[in-house]
């Protein structure tokens, strides 16, 4: 079989243009079969327990899975298929009982609580520690102290939660694609951009192999996120963007896509779980895993920023209805708010997104990232061609190199958007992980970095918008804590074995260098004339920073607060979901309320088909944490290389090196000298603290 199978014979860099999905199948088939046997070798082991005949067998068959099966998952987010869906849902039982063998093996749990116990513990490193302690959490959290019926059950549970987690996700996606309206009017696209009007015509011929003009249509419109939030802020026609505000609040709240029942068996299915495992609810189950020790210390979090943003958001809220009220919109509803807070933007700061696009073509700006990165963690970066096998033609491939150009890592970059097959939203993944290999070398990582901007057209490149290059500085930074690991065991390298919590760190680290103007300023090149951003429009964009930052903090904040809530106080048999949204969202709402908001819920893929479930909050402990680290670079000063150089490389030594290695606030305080503070947060987000 793995000489036709290339997921089986997959060890390296997989082959996607090969893979299809009736290769799946049989491919878990296998890795049944070869877990079946890996564990039972060492089960069956009578010498005592070590790293070397435990630990590594069994990081080993971690390898394995991501190796098979890895790719089947990444090809689901960014080229999905009915096929390959249905593929995939068939393989799941086996997936999930090949997870729970594993962490519900009783022998491998008592060999590494010996392990534990043993002399043989102190002469670990403390990432092999870690792993170690790791590893007996997770089977814990797995059940393998609960007996046979109640284990029975929490399998049944788990195999159940991966089929509903599979069913939300692919309803978001289907529920997305699936409207769409032709505009051929040019009162609906006013407002626009000839570049946006450009894209829509674009969309238009590819849907329908019609022939469209930017200037005269047809237009095709969408729910992709360039396509929603391009409209939301810039298009004139008040009804059209109603329209477009409630399909996209709609989605998966009724009909084929519904996800409501979903949400809601999922919510029980986790608490009882949770519940099985001797936790009172599923958000103190989920903060096992966390680097916040209790739901009090994150609602702690949560109350100081809700009182710092609540009265900017009522004062920012007054001033957008001020000013709409000013330009004849007496009557401010929901899908207004996007439309004038970016009327009064531009109108303050004077500053326009379609003139700031032209200047972040994705060339120029992958080159002046690259060029950051270079100077803070001495590494180069290049792409390769033919080298990597790709899942479709946008895809690009990567090379990380160290300062004696030694090939240290690599990453895949897929850029923009395809409504039709790829997940919305950004995302790094992993696709190989470092560890030492047998022959004393290091396998080199490989990331996967997907992002969902707007794609080229014609001869006209990918120009981004500022939201889209920090996505993309964002996804980068998960990338290089994945990539620039020092770490040789596999299960705490990178970002393995980190707190969910804590993971935020080094991807909204890389936002702040967009408020450089060094930095900023030397990834611009106007497309046509290749003229950097003039320093005057980057004034404005630091001026404009923190517009809307109340509001948008707040927003945060509520969101988080309604996570942690429907995985702690909800009863899924007898609450509703949408009250118990209105009743939660109360002390965050700095206007009136929407009363159809809660719909919001049955597309919030972050928490009920991601790893963010009673985790959203790590968001914003995140940037408390990313915030605190940059500042530790305007202390010394932005502007010396010399000197951020030295911090950039402490940066790389402890954050992005370490991994999981050690805990999260030891890393931050082997490269802060201190815990976290929330000054800079503040500062940060023109937030000032409640008294």
């Amino acid at each position: 079989m793995s000489n036709n199978n290339p997921l089986v014979s997959n060890v390296g860099i997989p082959n996607f243009p090969e893979i299809k999905p009736e290769h799946v199948l049989p491919a878990v088939k296998y890795l049944k079969s070869f877990f079946d046997q890996k564990l039972a070798e060492v089960e069956s082991c009578k010498e005592e327990p070590t790293w070397e005949n435990v630990v590594e067998p069994i990081e080993m068959m971690d390898e394995r899975l991501r190796q098979v099966w890895g790719p089947v998952c990444h090809l689901m987010a960014v080229r999905t298929s009915s096929e390959l869906r249905e593929a995939y849902q068939k393989s799941q039982p086996d997936i999930v009982e090949i997870d729970l063998k594993k962490h519900q093996s009783l022998k491998v749990y008592m060999r590494l609580k010996e392990i534990k116990k043993s002399s043989y513990w102190a002469n670990l490193s403390n990432g092999k520690k870690r792993a170690i302690e790791a590893l007996i959490l997770r089977q814990e959290l797995s059940g393998i102290t609960l007996d046979f019926d109640r284990q029975k059950r929490f399998n049944a549970i788990e195999e159940e939660l991966s089929n509903l987690s599979t069913a939300f996700s692919n309803n978001i996606l289907d529920s997305t694609k699936d409207w769409q309206k032709v505009l051929t009017e040019k009162s609906q696209v006013e407002g626009l951009s000839n570049l946006v009007l450009s894209q829509l015509s674009h969309a238009f011929k590819r849907a329908f192999e019609k022939e469209s003009t930017p200037e005269h249509g047809p237009w095709l419109l969408t729910l992709s996120g360039p396509d929603y939030q391009t409209f939301m802020q810039h298009g004139k026609d008040r009804a059209l963007r109603k329209e477009l505000y409630y399909a996209y609040l709609n989605r998966c709240s009724d009909g084929k896509f519904e996800n409501k029942q979903n949400a809601l068996s999922i919510l029980r299915l986790r608490q009882t779980q949770a519940r099985l495992l001797g936790f009172s609810n599923y958000a103190e189950f989920s903060l096992a895993t966390k680097m916040a020790s209790s739901v009090d210390e994150i609602e702690d979090l949560f109350e100081s920023i809700r009182l710092s943003a609540m009265k900017q958001a009522q004062t920012e809220f007054k001033e957008i209805l001020a000013f709409a009220n000013a330009q004849g919109c007496q009557d401010l509803s929901e899908w207004d708010l996007k439309y004038w807070s970016k009327r009064l933007w531009e109108k303050k700061f004077e500053l326009k997104d379609e003139e700031l696009k032209p200047y972040f073509p994705l060339p120029a700006v992958l080159s002046g990232m690259f060029a950051l990165v270079e100077r803070l963690f001495d590494i180069r970066v290049e792409q390769v061609e033919g080298e990597a096998p790709v899942w479709h033609d946008d895809v690009m491939f990567f090379h990380v190199n160290d300062a004696n150009s030694k090939h240290i890592a690599s990453f895949y970059l897929d850029p923009y958007s395809r409504p039709v097959d790829k997940r919305s939203g950004a995302w790094m993944s992993d696709c190989r992980n470092r560890r030492a290999l047998d022959d004393g070398n290091v396998q080199t990582p490989i990331a996967y970095l997907a992002c969902n901007q707007t794609p080229p057209t014609g001869q006209t490149p990918s120009l981004m918008t500022f939201t889209e290059v920090l996505t993309l500085f964002h996804e980068f930074g998960h990338g290089l804590q994945h990539m620039l690991t020092s770490v040789d065991e596999l299960s705490v390298a990178g970002i393995n074995g980190i707190e969910w919590d804590a993971v935020e760190l080094p991807s909204q680290f890389m936002e702040n260098w967009l408020y450089d103007k060094n930095t900023l300023i030397g990834l611009s090149s106007h497309y046509r004339t290749g003229e950097k951003l003039p320093e005057a429009v980057f004034e404005k964009i630091i001026a404009s920073k923190n517009h809307g930052s109340g509001i948008g903090w707040l927003r945060q904040a509520k969101l988080s607060h309604i996570d942690l809530c429907l995985h702690s106080t909800f009863y899924p048999e007898e609450d509703d979901l949408l009250e118990t949204y209105d009743k939660i969202a109360i002390p965050f709402n700095y206007k009136s309320a929407c009363e159809e908001e809660g719909k919001i819920l049955y597309s919030f893929g972050h928490i009920f088909a991601g790893g963010y479930a009673a985790g959203y909050y790590s968001y914003m402990w995140a940037d408390v944490l990313s915030a605190d680290a940059f500042e530790a670079f305007e202390d010394v000063g932005l502007e010396d290389a010399d000197a951020t150089r030295i911090v950039g490389k402490k940066f790389r030594e402890t954050v992005l090196g370490l991994g999981g290695s050690l805990h999260p606030a030891d890393v931050f305080k082997a490269f802060r000298g201190r815990e976290p503070r929330t000054d800079a947060f503040m500062r940060h987000n023109g937030l000032t603290k409640s008294s």
